[in-house]
Order: C-alpha cells, then structure tokens, then sequence
C-alpha cells in the first residue's frame, strides 16, 4: 500500500495541476475566442450599418428625381395635348376653305394698351 501510495502520489501531484492548468487554459481560449467573435460581429453590423445608410440615402435621391420627372411628365403630357388641341383646331380651320387669320399684332401696336 505505501508501495501504491508512494507510486501514485507524485503522479497525482503532477497531473491535477496539469489537468487545472489545461482546464484554465480551455476557458480562457473560449472566453477569448467568444470576445473576437463579438467584437467582430459588431464590426460587420457597424459596417452593414454604414452600407445599408448609404444605399438608404441613394434610394432616396433617386425617388425624388423618379418624383421630380413624374411631375415634368405629366407636364410635357399636358404641354402636348394643349399644342395638340390647337393644332387640330388649326387644321380644322384650313380643310374647312376658310383664309387663315392675319398673324397677331404685338401688344405694343394693340389700342388702348401702353408700353411700359
């Protein structure tokens, strides 16, 4: 027994200490390896962040020029059915035999208006 005692009990001085110190030194490194991944999943975010901020402000730039050509759209639309009306009105005036109307006299020759 003391023969057993005197065997093991080196080995058991020198191996819990070792096992302690591998113990330690595996939650330590999960501890650590936990850290980078959190500190570099907040710096993806941070940069997704910047990324998505920047296509946010695109996309808004661009649907106010969309909204800004809409409106000049729907102008040129209106613009063209006016000129168009008086084309026809035109036309319909010459088929029709009739002389064309004298061209219109500037404001300036007009009775009663004054030049300012």
């Amino acid at each position: 027994m003391e023969l057993a005692l005197a065997i093991t009990a080196p080995l058991l001085t020198s191996v819990i200490p070792a096992l302690l110190v591998f113990w330690g030194n595996s939650k330590s490194h999960r501890t650590e390896k936990g850290q980078l991944v959190a500190t570099s999943v907040a710096a993806a975010a941070g940069e997704w962040r910047h990324l998505y901020d920047a296509m946010n402000e695109r996309v808004g730039r661009l649907e106010r020029a969309n909204e800004e050509l809409q409106k000049r759209l729907v102008e040129q639309e209106l613009y063209k059915r006016l000129l168009q009306e008086e084309l026809d009105a035109v036309f319909h005036w010459i088929e029709g035999g009739m002389k064309p109307p004298p061209p219109r006299r500037p404001s300036f020759l007009k009775k009663g208006k004054t030049n300012v």
